[in-house]
């Protein structure tokens, strides 16, 4: 669509629309589960893998400081090796809840515009905005976990009124930035705050 964010119009959202439709959606196009279920067995991977992971980091703790230390002298090497695996791990996830999300919202679109979930036009819609999305979910998080910093309820208002990215993004069809700007004008200037606080509660 690339409808400039300047000339869109936010409406307000249907509360009632909004819990009942996805329970509808997903009793008739089941195709919709495939992404959820894709999510749900990636965040069940990663959670086995930091698991399994602990054990080892917490023996590198201990040989690194000496098992008689009380409190551990770990180099500046070894803190920036599990830094950089721990970003890796947080990018990896939230870009594949993104892009997850992102394969959602253009199956709704289809089923919108012709009642039915097509394998390719979907795909073309994603394929379009991989970058987009991946960028929009990253800038997303900086900015809430700036709002956090800043005495927590400025976290609280960011990572409602952002709530919408992905599908901002996946329905204009525009970039990450523009993608901020639509979630944001979508909360404000379509009175929608509290709806939004309300359905990601």
């Amino acid at each position: 669509m690339n409808q400039a964010v300047e000339d869109m119009k936010p409406s307000r959202i249907d509360i009632g629309d909004v819990i009942m439709s996805p329970f509808n959606l997903l009793s008739e196009h089941h195709r919709l589960f495939v992404p959820l279920v894709i999510g749900v067995v990636f965040n069940i991977i990663m959670d086995i893998g930091v698991r399994v992971s602990m054990p080892t980091m917490l023996a590198d703790i201990t040989s690194a400081s000496g098992s008689d230390s009380i409190v551990p002298e770990i180099s500046s090497s070894t803190w920036v090796t599990y830094g950089i695996v721990i970003l890796i791990v947080f990018i990896l996830s939230l870009s594949v809840a993104a892009l997850m999300e992102g394969w959602v919202t253009a199956m709704m679109m289809e089923i919108k515009a012709d009642g039915v979930i097509s394998s390719g036009a979907r795909f073309s819609i994603i394929s379009a905005n991989v970058g987009s999305i991946i960028v929009g979910a990253i800038l997303m998080c900086v900015i809430i976990f700036a709002g956090f910093i800043c005495l927590v309820i400025p976290g609280i208002i960011f990572t409602v009124a952002l709530s919408c990215v992905i599908p901002a993004i996946v329905v204009h069809n525009v970039g990450a930035v523009e993608g901020l700007k639509a979630s944001w004008k979508f909360c404000w200037q379509g009175q929608n705050f509290w709806r939004l606080f309300f359905c990601s509660r």
